[in-house]
């Protein structure tokens, strides 16, 4: 696992007992929000842990019983996984960094393929390729064409058209107050809250119901996500992309201005090729999870061209 810093990949500090666990079985996820970590698995074993950067706390084992295909988490340290079996679990933001896991039961009969954990607000999407969406809805996060909160998961209708296609939910990302996804053809659908530039779109706006970025370098995505006032996608080609604060044209300035906020898709940096996933953390700092590094054991730093 590494940070993004400048042009370098910096190996993330990992607790010693996920170490041995993952000698044989890979990471393929790593977030976390707060001062809350997990990490999963090629085998599906979901790991929770407390610590601050660099400074990594005991990890604990969550489910061991059942295989867990997907994981997500958000600034405020709540959680959502999902297993093999399309069950959905979620773990709201507990005292003293404890994570209790309890099963949405709302969505017992739907399976449930990829989740997104926002400041305030959840995705789920189904093996239909559909997206639900529930929590806090000001600024249009959940992309039902109002801002009203919703206590039960509920349908964004403005993808189903798409679905009905054959044309489903690759990717989806929340973030603080909006969210993204990524659709089988490759193409990037942004709502909610865009004061910071974070829906890919050229003037702070907010949008209440999902919609296709037209941007002419964002081609084939793969994979999209969002931290709170940020997004990121990764195109086929390595590529990542990125719009909000602080991914601005002008990387010399960090400052909160009409101009960094312009919502003009940044290239980040073009990831090799041994790059198989990544993530943003609650603070904007890009991860990245990496395969077998040539020439690298993965505790060194990687020198990015």
């Amino acid at each position: 696992v590494f940070q993004l810093a400048g042009n370098r990949l910096e190996p993330v500090v990992l607790p010693a007992a996920l170490l041995a666990h993952t000698a044989q079985d890979p990471l393929v996820c790593y977030r976390y929000g707060g001062t809350r970590y997990c990490g999963l698995t090629r085998g599906g074993a979901l790991f929770f842990w407390d610590g601050l950067p660099g400074r990594a706390g005991e990890p604990a084992r969550f489910l061991p019983d059942q295989k867990v295909a997907k994981v997500d988490c958000s600034e405020r340290g709540g959680f959502l996984c999902i297993t093999d079996a399309g069950e959905l679990y979620s773990a709201p933001p507990e005292a003293h960094g404890d994570v209790v896991l309890r099963r949405v039961e709302d969505l017992a009969v739907c399976k449930v393929v990829n989740v997104a954990c926002g400041d305030a607000h959840m995705l789920a999407t189904t093996v239909e390729g559909n997206v639900l969406a529930w929590g806090r809805g000001a600024e249009g996060r959940l992309g039902t064409g109002k801002e009203d909160d919703l206590e039960w998961p509920m349908l964004v209708h403005g993808l189903t058209a798409n679905v009905a296609k054959g044309n489903g939910v690759r990717s989806v990302g929340a973030g603080g107050a909006h969210s993204a996804c990524v659709l089988q053809d490759g193409t990037l659908w942004t709502w909610g809250s865009g004061k910071f530039g974070q829906l890919f779109v050229p003037r702070l706006q907010m949008r209440l119901t999902p919609v296709r970025i037209q941007a002419v370098n964002l081609l084939n995505i793969l994979q999209v996500v969002c931290s709170r006032k940020s997004t990121a996608v990764c195109c086929e080609d390595g590529s990542v992309y990125a719009s909000g604060f602080p991914f601005v044209p002008d990387d010399s300035s960090k400052l909160y201005s009409k101009k960094n906020l312009c919502g003009v898709p940044h290239l980040v940096l073009p990831l090799p090729s041994y790059i198989t996933r990544i993530s943003l953390t609650s603070d904007d700092v890009l991860i990245a999870l990496a395969g077998p590094v040539p020439g690298n054991n993965s505790t060194n730093p990687v020198i990015l061209d």
